[in-house]
């Protein structure tokens, strides 16, 4: 889940896909791996400045063979752009293996949901612990952990559709807005309206 206030940064080589469950408008960039070991070593979710996205559409519209001149500095420019931005403290990683898919794939239709890792664990036939240990060791975050940060984005997406903080905190499962926005604060350092462009 990458709402538009984010890029998604893949290094070369890594096997990657998209899908979206709506129609989506968004642009890739391919950098030529001979000049990507100025970027980070491994994926992430990075803050995409406003900048970036203009710089981004303008080399979306123009003439990808064409190389040399005006181009050739857009592209250096990119690349500046691309080196300045910061990671987002929110990523949503997501495990490989059928069982923990399996969890995350109602977790993802079901944000609003709590989790009773009593029932997941009969559900996926393993101990709590062992669920929880190998939700961990694939997604590098605890269960709860994961679903704040799922929260966190789907709620970004909400706001940025013009929902208020109020509606956002019930579809992601607050009954009280504040504890909602104690919660934003936590995983990403931002009130939902402080994080969002004005």
């Amino acid at each position: 889940m990458v709402p538009s206030q984010f890029a998604v940064w893949i290094p070369p080589g890594i096997a990657h896909s998209v899908t979206a469950d709506m129609p989506i408008d968004y642009c890739s960039l391919f950098i030529d791996p001979s000049v990507s070991d100025v970027l980070p070593r491994y994926s992430q979710l990075l803050y995409l400045t406003t900048l970036l996205k203009e710089l981004t559409q303008t080399a979306a519209n123009g003439d990808p063979s064409e190389q040399s001149g005006a181009r050739a500095r857009l592209n250096a420019v990119i690349l500046d752009q691309l080196q300045m931005l910061r990671p987002a403290r929110v990523a949503l990683p997501i495990p490989n293996s059928p069982r923990m898919h399996k969890l995350v794939e109602h977790f993802l239709h079901h944000p609003d949901d709590h989790v009773d890792l009593r029932f997941w664990s009969t559900q996926l036939s393993m101990s709590v612990r062992t669920l929880t240990r190998n939700f961990r060791s694939e997604t590098g975050l605890a269960i709860g952990q994961w679903l704040q940060h799922l929260k966190v984005l789907k709620a970004i997406e909400l706001l940025e559709a013009g929902e208020s903080v109020k509606t956002t905190a019930f579809e992601v499962g607050y009954q009280q807005p504040s504890a909602f926005i104690a919660m934003f604060k936590r995983v990403t350092g931002q009130t939902p309206t402080d994080y969002l462009p004005h």
